[in-house]
């Protein structure tokens, strides 16, 4: 089977990126697999591909002006005027980075694509692939984000969901939210969860009194509160450490508050690390304290290390992931005294720290990539089998004629 995941830039750094990686690394086993990337940001990935996974970019953004990565006779002052165009396939309130020059280069590369599989990684991605991809190739959305409060940016969902082949989500929460706004109009929609990322994990001691916390420093992670809950508990464990591993743009603004909160001598900010299973290792107890989580390959991997976590009970990944009470403890979401509470408790209760960690450790063996992998094979075959043998053309227009039927002069269900 041949399958592509697309991605805007393949070298970000950030949880969506890393998760397609893993999941394309897993499926090269048995499968050829490509990852395309719109745009290129930066001269080298940040995650490492396995070497049987192409990767491919459209478009350089690494100079004075962006440029198609292909060999092209045409002046640089043309793909400078199309790149200030917006795009005509995507709506800037959607996602601002794709412009004409884009939807040119997407179209190309789509036009002439052999995939059995494309599998998009954001509702715009999403809505350039059902516009641009052949009849005969499947499209796949897999969904890395809460989508009930994705707001705008999810706004291609609603538009043309109708005219994928399937939806992937991370949670039952997210399909019955799906089947419940889509109606007679969803795909088929399926819930698979991220996997573990494979490799060799050393295991924690919990005993180095370090509280962990990794993800991008942006308003959505609310370090802040993490912040503010390590100022209660710091006069009353002043041999413990809490290290943040991330990098965003209110570096600053975190550091500033430290300095307020006169936590420069327990707090550390560590920028990005590409080793973190090596970091989780050296940590005691995992902290998290997002608005809102897909479902964090962060926790994952400290869980496998044997570390039990703390996290805000925020839709919808960390209660997917922690066994509240068995191997973690969840928090009311926005109750900083409530969250340096249970932290106060980890922190002071060893046994109890190792019982949560055992039962981490035990408990993410659900996510294992052999059995994460072997139910995207067999959903990758079930849909190349009714693209063979089945009705997904007249199931596809039903459902088209049902999403006009019901939609807006702008094409929005309003049902």
């Amino acid at each position: 089977m041949k399958i592509t995941f697309l991605l805007t830039t393949a070298d970000a750094v950030g949880g969506t990126e890393r998760a397609v990686f893993n999941q394309a690394a897993e499926l090269a086993d048995r499968h050829d697999v490509r990852v395309l990337s719109v745009f290129k940001s930066k001269p080298e990935l940040f995650f490492s591909p396995d070497e049987r996974v192409r990767v491919d970019y459209l478009v350089d953004m690494t100079g004075r002006t962006q440029r198609p990565v292909r060999r092209t006779g045409l002046d640089e002052s043309v793909y400078a005027a199309l790149a200030q165009q917006p795009s005509s396939l995507v709506d800037r309130a959607w996602e601002a980075a794709f412009n004409r020059l884009s939807d040119i280069e997407l179209g190309l590369a789509l036009e002439h694509t052999d995939t059995d599989i494309l599998i998009t990684t954001t509702p715009a991605l999403m809505a350039l692939a059902v516009q641009l991809a052949p009849a005969e190739v499947i499209t796949v959305h897999q969904e890395h984000r809460v989508s009930e409060l994705r707001g705008t940016s999810g706004e291609p969902l609603l538009r043309h969901a109708a005219r994928l082949d399937a939806l992937a989500v991370l949670s039952d929460r997210t399909r019955d939210w799906f089947a419940e706004t889509l109606g007679a109009t969803a795909p088929r929609i399926e819930v698979v969860p991220n996997a573990l990322p494979a490799g060799f994990r050393p295991r924690s001691t919990l005993e180095t009194r370090t509280v962990v916390i990794a993800g991008r420093l942006v308003g959505e992670k609310q370090l802040d509160q993490a912040l503010d809950a390590w100022a209660l508990l710091a006069p009353h464990h002043p041999a413990w450490t809490l290290r943040i591993f991330g990098d965003g743009p209110l570096s600053g603004a975190l550091r500033r508050q430290i300095a307020q909160l006169g936590l420069q001598s327990s707090v550390q900010l560590n920028g990005n690390s590409p080793h973190l299973a090596e970091e989780w290792a050296k940590a005691s107890i995992a902290l998290m304290t997002s608005k809102n989580e897909a479902f964090p390959l962060v926790l994952m991997e400290a869980q496998a290390a044997g570390v039990p976590v703390v996290s805000y009970d925020c839709p919808n990944g960390p209660r997917e992931i922690v066994l509240d009470g068995q191997s973690g403890i969840l928090v009311p979401p926005g109750d900083v005294e409530a969250l340096a509470g249970r932290l106060h408790q980890l922190m002071s209760d060893g046994p109890l720290r190792h019982r949560m960690g055992a039962a981490a450790a035990d408990s993410i063996t659900r996510f294992a990539p052999p059995l994460v992998t072997a139910r995207w094979e067999a959903f990758f075959q079930a849909l190349v089998e009714d693209r063979d043998h089945g009705g997904r053309g007249a199931a596809k227009a039903d459902r088209l004629a049902l999403h006009a039927a019901h939609s807006g002069p702008e094409g929005a269900a309003t049902a």
